[in-house]
């Protein structure tokens, strides 16, 4: 039976589940109305270039593999390799954020006593947990995943629309006065590359381009919809939170649920506390199917790169379910060890979160130092290929486009090393971020170069055969 193609509709689901990260809404909040002024900047500064370079390249080149192909034609295989290898590397970190963040919205609302060691062997079950999911991989598990970003959806509206309605009745616990939204140049080099942190990622249902249905037409379509709206549902769910909690008893962790708990014991009464309730099991759900969505993807890449056949870890296949269960093990155990290594060093579940999150960060966002400039390249190299989308104002626009996204990634990832305010040793800090990043750097470039020798030996094999 053939395949049936994901169509324009269920691409920007897809894109809402995997770039939507719930788990960062409340974060968002936690810089107050300011915070909505960076986002505000953000968008046509680096969101739109952003949309506009994915565009020109996934409907350009829409074969499987998205970022690794289009990395691959502009800089070659080295680079490539790379990109695919961090791509993939930073579930190892963002699982645990995640984890950590859902396992934090689940004791706030049901164990609000639980111990720092309780709530870290509840992650650490539910990293394991996820595995499971992952090595089964049933038919039931992938279509639960497709309704996420429904869920999403769902949710940000219905806590954008509890917002509004509360401050009405209530009033709003933050002023929300137009010149409150101007913020400092402090706050854009703090929050700036979290907010560009969480409008990255809607280029990886290009790494299934196969199963898309016209993607040389509908891409285009996917991206520039999936940003704006992605960015639309985050400032209204960072201005809902800031509706209900003056910003400083705003938590990162657990402040959507806070706001969803005030939100309807203020407007439906006491009586309806099982609605916040249901509100949990939605946002655990969305979460799973987020993470699911986003495992299944970087697999693609990884695949494409021919990586996950060189070694036996990566390529090992779980003989029943046929799906890659090192590597979900790995995850998972590799997930466990950096969870107790911060909850060890870290004082309290916010602090955990942001080390966590800074980390995961710079991993994820070293790919996109090549994907941004892939698009100016490409138009030098090859100038005849077919585009069907161009980015607009000729080379002009690609060099800026291009130009201003790779600045900010840089930006972003320099400023996500620094030491938070407060910290007490800052050069131990910097050395740790760095050299963490650094090994996973090598790790790639190692798998890489076992893998080239590997191939050369079996040439030469041939050769004298």
């Amino acid at each position: 039976m053939k395949n049936k193609k994901i169509s324009l509709f269920s691409m920007i689901f897809f894109g809402l589940c995997n770039v939507l990260v719930l788990y960062t809404v409340a974060a968002n909040a936690s810089k107050g109305v300011s915070g909505i002024g960076v986002w505000i900047l953000l968008v046509p500064l680096f969101l739109v270039p952003s949309c506009l370079v994915i565009a020109e390249l996934g409907s350009t080149m829409s074969e499987d593999g998205g970022i690794y192909i289009w990395t691959k034609r502009a800089f070659g295989n080295f680079i490539s390799s790379q990109v695919a290898w961090l791509y993939w590397a930073n579930t190892l970190f963002t699982n645990p954020l995640a984890s950590v963040t859902l396992i934090g919205v689940v004791c706030g609302y049901f164990l609000p006593n639980a111990s720092n060691t309780t709530q870290m062997f509840m992650v650490i079950g539910f990293l394991w947990f996820i595995a499971v999911i992952g090595i089964v991989n049933s038919d039931v598990t992938q279509k639960l995943a497709s309704y996420g970003g429904t869920v999403i959806l769902i949710l940000l509206t219905l806590i954008s629309i509890g917002g509004i309605a509360y401050g009405l009745k209530y009033g709003f616990a933050n002023n929300f006065a137009p010149g409150n939204f101007k913020p400092t140049l402090s706050l854009i080099r703090q929050f700036g590359p979290v907010v560009i942190f969480n409008v990255l990622g809607v280029e990886l249902l290009s790494s299934v381009a196969g199963r898309m249905d016209n993607p040389k037409k509908n891409v285009p379509k996917f991206i520039i919809t999936t940003g704006l709206l992605v960015a639309t549902l985050y400032i209204l769910g960072s201005a809902a939170i800031l509706s209900v909690i003056p910003v400083e008893k705003i938590n990162s962790v657990s402040g959507f649920m806070d706001a969803i708990k005030i939100m309807v014991t203020g407007l439906l009464g006491a009586n309806f506390s099982f609605v916040s309730t249901l509100i949990v099991i939605a946002f655990i759900y969305a979460m799973v199917a987020s993470g699911i969505g986003w495992a299944l993807g970087t697999s693609y890449v990884i695949s494409t790169t021919g990586l996950d056949q060189q070694s036996k870890i990566l390529g090992h296949i779980n003989k029943k379910y046929g799906t890659p269960d090192y590597v979900y093990m790995i995850t998972a155990a590799f997930g466990t060890v950096y969870v107790v290594f911060n909850y060890m060093g870290g004082s309290n579940v916010q602090a955990i979160f942001w080390v966590i999150f800074s980390f995961s960060s710079m991993v994820f966002l070293a790919p996109y130092l090549f994907m941004y400039p892939a698009v100016i390249k490409l138009r030098y190299t090859e100038p005849d290929l077919e585009r069907p989308y161009k980015i607009p104002g000729g080379m002009l626009g690609v060099w800026f486009c291009g130009g201003i996204t790779t600045l900010s990634i840089i930006s972003a990832i320099v400023c996500f090393s620094l030491p938070p305010a407060g910290t007490e040793n800052p050069l131990i800090y910097e050395l740790k971020m760095w050299g963490g990043f650094a090994t996973v750097v090598l790790f790639g470039v190692g798998l890489y170069l076992k893998n080239a020798r590997k191939a050369k030996q079996e040439t030469e094999m041939e050769k004298v055969g």
